[in-house]
């Protein structure tokens, strides 16, 4: 069983831009000037604005991470494409999803309510420790250690209520909320990686400075222009729990 926090940083820039958190006053780039920036070659650029998937080179930010780029078109209006994202609608496009939910805040028990574990993945919990298989911090395996003989129930009950701990730490303080991974050789910081990433994005620091600058300051620079929306998913990919 995965549990991951994943960062998608094109794809919030790209909606960033549709609900305005760019001064309204600013002026907004063109898709050339968009495509131009991410590295497209004019070949690339056409391809994608014939409907294609194009991927692109990213230099990763650290030796765990793994960059990917993929630039494409969404063929519908603004204001559909927020609805559906801030809903959550979009994510049951995704047939791996098994059953997800949105936090409300301040969030609560009740917002994971849907969610429910195989006594295989409580087992696998049970067991956690230090290493690459599960994405977890030193005191979130304490925690799952603790539950007596590794009770399902008690299993369940700890996830939610770390997820739920993720999600509130998360819109408390931002980046510096996000515990690092503990792993056998030392711990693995995500924040810090999370923070490269963001700070690499030079392109989203040009057209979107206000955006750029909540992604490495958040919960600060939060103005009511701004919304957002938190979930959580529970998928099978490749055959593993995610």
């Amino acid at each position: 069983m995965h549990i991951r926090l994943t960062r998608r940083l094109l794809g919030i820039a790209i909606f960033a831009w549709l609900v305005g958190v760019a001064s309204p006053a600013a002026a907004q780039p063109t898709a050339d000037e968009v495509l131009a920036g991410l590295g497209l070659s004019a070949d690339d650029k056409q391809r994608v604005l014939n409907g294609e998937f194009v991927s692109t080179n990213v230099d990763p930010v650290s030796e765990r991470d793994l960059a990917v780029s993929i630039v494409f078109i969404v063929k519908t209006s603004p204001a559909s494409l927020i609805k559906q994202v801030l809903s959550g609608r979009l994510i049951t496009s995704d047939s791996q999803v098994q059953s997800w939910a949105l936090f409300k805040n301040p969030g609560s028990a009740a917002d994971l309510a849907g969610l429910t574990i195989t006594n295989g993945e409580a087992r696998t919990l049970a067991r956690a420790s230090p290493g690459s298989s599960l994405n977890l911090s030193r005191a979130e395996i304490a925690a799952f250690n603790a539950v007596p003989d590794g009770n399902p129930a008690g299993v369940l009950q700890t996830l939610r209520a770390m997820l739920l701990a993720r999600y509130q730490a998360y819109r408390d303080r931002g980046l510096a909320g996000i515990a690092p991974y503990a792993r056998a050789r030392g711990d693995d910081d995500l924040s810090a990686d999370l923070r490269k990433a963001a700070q690499a994005a030079r392109g989203l620091e040009k057209c979107l400075p206000k955006f750029h600058r909540l992604l490495l300051d958040y919960p600060q620079g939060m103005t009511p222009d701004v919304r957002e929306s938190f979930s959580w998913t529970k998928s099978i990919i490749r055959g593993t729990t995610t």
